[in-house]
């Protein structure tokens, strides 16, 4: 027995309460905004995969998918330090010891899409998150975004950090950091706001 904690409850609880958001919101955003959870993704994506090939929303008319998945642990420092050195940037020490764990995040944005940096920038700076953005191109990723990236659907990739009890009996709620889930569902609402509105 897998309980799936954070594989992935954590990202469908995320998305459960951004939709509650915007049904609770006084207005609308301009964008329809389509809302949708899918099975078999440990299955070579069964779920998302027939979106794609059956959408009931046209992917011509999809300006982002943002998509959810195990975001329940925040990164470790020292795999922040790891990430900035691998970056080539200068004054790592310094830059490391300013970004707090709790407060960094690393979404995955398609490459084939710039015009979604300055949108989670300002997604980070409303949720006051630190973020360093995964430029890719998405199409072997592991998660549900890999055919609306093949399709050229441009993508948002939410994740957490791994963790050692993934798909294992651990992945309990138990085993969860509450605070990263509503952070990055916090985010996740941002963006999805202001590329809808």
């Amino acid at each position: 027995v897998h309980p799936g904690a954070d594989d992935n409850a954590s990202g469908v609880a995320a998305l459960l309460e951004i939709a509650r958001a915007f049904a609770s919101a006084p207005v609308r955003p301009k964008r329809t905004v389509v809302f949708a959870v899918w099975t078999g993704e440990e299955e070579d994506k069964i779920g998302s995969r027939h979106w794609v090939r059956h959408p009931l929303w046209p992917l011509a008319k999809t300006v982002a998918y943002l998509n959810f998945d195990m975001i329940g642990h925040p990164w470790l420092t020292e795999e922040i330090r790891t990430l900035v050195t691998g970056a080539g940037l200068a004054d790592v020490d310094e830059i490391v010891s300013r970004t707090k764990p709790e407060e960094f995040v690393e979404p995955g944005l398609a490459s084939f899409a710039p015009d979604l940096g300055p949108v989670l920038a300002r997604a980070g700076r409303a949720t006051g998150l630190t973020l360093h953005l995964d430029w890719t191109e998405g199409v072997n990723g592991g998660s549900d975004y890999r055919d609306f990236a093949r399709a050229r659907v441009p993508f948002v990739r939410f994740f957490g950090n791994f963790f050692p009890s993934y798909h294992e009996r651990g992945d309990v709620p138990e085993a969860l950091d509450p605070a990263q889930v509503r952070r990055i569902a916090r985010l996740g609402l941002a963006t999805a706001w202001l590329i809808a509105d």
